[in-house]
């Protein structure tokens, strides 16, 4: 068999997007994000097949074609010395036109489906509109990214924090501790 009649003997769920379309799994564009990058409702990221041109130091230009591919997720870490949340999923986004021009973004993927499924509730270019805002797990678990575990909150006294705090002073009410004898085992010197 020629190079042209030679198929590989294994299939990837890329090579058919047709199967990835099923009525449980809805894909959607990123909205801030190129209109390659779709994100589906049960949290996964996808780059769809594209065509990228590119010039040679001659001028002459050249395209490349590129096939779709689902993007891996890791949790936190992030590279180039920035320190990313460790409890959350993201994905690294791989941006620009060429060697001297391009740089990789990391993404959370619960603020990509968050969007895509929920809409921004702020301005994106508003960098002070962004810190306001936060995606809550409604299970509380930071890898279930799908879109109905996922809703907007606004950072400042709104979700679970006024009901955490009041839960946690419950408990401290409930142990039979002064603050005086907690001071005292606390700072006591072995």
């Amino acid at each position: 068999m020629g190079v042209t009649g030679h198929r590989k003997p294994w299939k990837t769920p890329m090579d058919t997007w047709p199967e990835l379309e099923t009525p449980a799994l809805v894909w959607k564009q990123v909205p801030f994000l190129e209109e390659r990058f779709q994100v589906s409702n049960t949290g996964q990221v996808r780059t769809r097949p594209y065509h990228k041109e590119y010039v040679r130091k001659d001028g002459t230009t050249f395209a490349r074609h590129y096939r779709g591919r689902l993007l891996i997720q890791r949790v936190g870490g992030g590279g180039g010395g920035r320190h990313l949340l460790n409890d959350h999923l993201y994905v690294s986004i791989y941006r620009g036109s060429g060697r001297e021009s391009s740089w990789t973004q990391d993404h959370r993927v619960d603020t990509l489906v968050a969007s895509a499924f929920h809409g921004l509730p702020y301005n994106r270019n508003d960098r002070s509109a962004c810190q306001l805002w936060r995606v809550q797990h409604l299970d509380d678990d930071p890898d279930n990214c799908s879109a109905e575990n996922l809703k907007w909150v606004h950072s400042f006294g709104s979700g679970d924090i006024q009901s955490r705090y009041n839960e946690q002073l419950t408990k401290w009410e409930a142990h039979d501790v002064s603050v005086e004898s907690f001071m005292d085992r606390f700072y006591s010197v072995a």
